[in-house]
């Protein structure tokens, strides 16, 4: 035998793939969405997906293009943001300062689950009309 010829050696790494289960990661949201239904003198705001601070500027917009002279009510629904963040609640929160300066009505249905949270930590409840669905 020649000194040269060595046992090959075993890795100690796993393969790229596992006979174990994997367990699926988070669910993969997208950026906020805003879909803006009129019906006669109120507006709904239909919110999806992220709504953080990168999502501000795109629900102010949304919300200051269907706010008109006619407008005697406006509602975020919520129900299908799957994340809510401060910068979020303060576009909520100024909506309702606005709201009571022009006098007109703003309600909020809630993001489901965990996402309502951040309304009773806040006490930013107290400042919005919270709805538990779309009148």
């Amino acid at each position: 035998m020649s000194s040269s010829h060595r046992p090959q050696r075993r890795s100690r790494r796993r393969p790229l793939t596992s006979h174990r289960a994997r367990r699926p990661g988070p669910p993969a949201h997208g950026p906020v969405r805003v879909q803006v239904a009129h019906h006669a003198t109120a507006v709904v705001l239909r919110v999806s997906g992220e709504f953080d601070l990168s999502g501000v500027d795109h629900v102010e917009r949304s919300f200051d293009g269907a706010v008109d002279a006619l407008t005697d009510c406006v509602v975020f629904d919520l129900r299908d943001v799957s994340f809510l963040d401060l910068s979020g609640l303060g576009t909520l929160v100024r909506a309702g300062a606005r709201a009571r300066r022009e006098s007109f009505a703003l309600g909020v249905v809630p993001p489901q689950g965990a996402g309502a949270r951040i309304f009773t930590a806040t006490d930013a409840g107290r400042e919005l009309r919270m709805l538990e669905d779309l009148p």
